[in-house]
């Protein structure tokens, strides 16, 4: 299965909203978005959440574990699982709580099982927080969240992703009590269940640090370049991109995949030894890639433009293209949607995906 968790807008630098804002802040327009009109060969629902979308803080990570029930995790001790295709969100955890498990802001979770699974956390936290300088939470259930073990890690700040094979193995993306900055991600394993991590840094900064999976081959991106391993997570190969930023990593199989930079587009056939040149119009602030196979997939643009007074971006459309030779030429289905497809994105499986943020939903369907 190829697992895919990352936030749409992964390449954008700056400070960015997602569309027009009043007084009140985000401002989602459904009205302006038509589905039916956002691709040729998958259908899009627009679903909004059963909570009003002003009791949830940002969202930073989603993962589904079937295609139809999710866990989403967010800012102030967050977790919500999602169920019936997206329509039902249960608030599990939240800092608001008198007797919260975490204030923490929950930056990943990760379900290698329906019933068992972990998240987390960040202890960059106010001053006046007891949970400041803890180390980052790390939690787990077995139970598919309706209880969860609380432990704090002490070398590390952040968990940025999480990726877990079994109930003992696992891997992180971090950053590191030791680390320089605050783009100063480690890779970091564990073969216990998070009792224990060994850290290792990575040779480069960059920006936002998410795991792509495709079949048993696992990815992390950087800024020009990417490792990948084949035996989670022991040893790791690395290689280089052609572009100077990755805006936009996605392989398909473990030897086809497709990076997007500033202002080029690559494909690769044999793991990113090689690289060639895609027509694939780019600028903007990066975007989604799904294929569900090497040859049929959709490329999700998002259009930036910035507001003359403020001089603030946001994300003012999306233009959807598809293809079906594999990424030698792409079809412009909408030029500039109102669909304002941002959020964490997740796809189950290659057919049915989510992006998911606190105001809606959009599901993906193969048709």
């Amino acid at each position: 299965m190829n697992s895919v968790k990352f936030w749409i807008l992964f390449g954008v630098i700056g400070t960015l909203v997602f569309s027009s804002c009043d007084d009140d802040g985000f401002d989602f327009n459904i009205a302006e978005c038509k589905p039916e009109e956002f691709l040729d060969n998958w259908s899009m629902e627009v679903i909004q959440p059963n909570i009003a979308s002003n009791f949830l803080p940002q969202l930073n990570n989603a993962d589904f574990t079937t295609t139809s029930v999710g866990y989403a995790v967010g800012e102030l001790g967050t977790l919500i699982r999602i169920s019936g295709d997206g329509a039902v969100w249960e608030v599990q955890l939240t800092g608001q709580e008198t007797d919260a498990l975490t204030v923490q802001a929950l930056l990943s979770v990760d379900f290698f099982a329906e019933d068992q699974g972990f998240a987390g956390g960040s202890d960059i936290l106010p001053q006046f927080s007891e949970e400041r300088d803890s180390g980052a939470v790390f939690l787990s259930t077995v139970d598919a969240g309706m209880t969860w073990e609380r432990r704090y890690v002490d070398e590390v700040r952040r968990f940025m992703d999480l990726e877990f094979y079994n109930p003992l193995l696992g891997l992180a993306l971090v950053l590191p009590e030791s680390a320089g900055s605050n783009s100063d991600y480690s890779i970091a394993r564990t073969e216990d269940g998070g009792e224990t991590w060994a850290i290792e840094d990575l040779p480069e900064e960059f920006g936002f640090p998410r795991f792509q999976r495709a079949s048993n081959r696992i990815f992390i991106p950087m800024n020009r370049r990417f490792r990948f391993s084949d035996d989670r997570g022991e040893t790791w190969t690395e290689r280089t991109t052609p572009v100077n930023t990755i805006e936009v990593f996605y392989f398909a199989t473990p030897e086809v995949g497709f990076v997007v930079g500033e202002t080029t587009a690559f494909r690769t056939t044999d793991g990113g030894q090689n690289w060639e040149e895609m027509p694939l119009p780019v600028e903007g602030g990066g975007g989604i890639m799904h294929f569900v196979d090497e040859n049929q997939g959709f490329f999700l643009r998002s259009v930036i433009s910035q507001e003359p007074e403020t001089g603030i971006n946001y994300l003012s459309g999306v233009q959807t293209l598809e293809t079906q030779d594999g990424g030698a030429t792409w079809t412009v289905v909408a030029e500039e949607s109102g669909c304002l497809v941002n959020g964490e994105v997740t796809f189950p499986s290659s057919v049915i995906g989510y992006v998911v943020n606190p105001n809606a939903i959009y599901r993906f369907v193969k048709q």
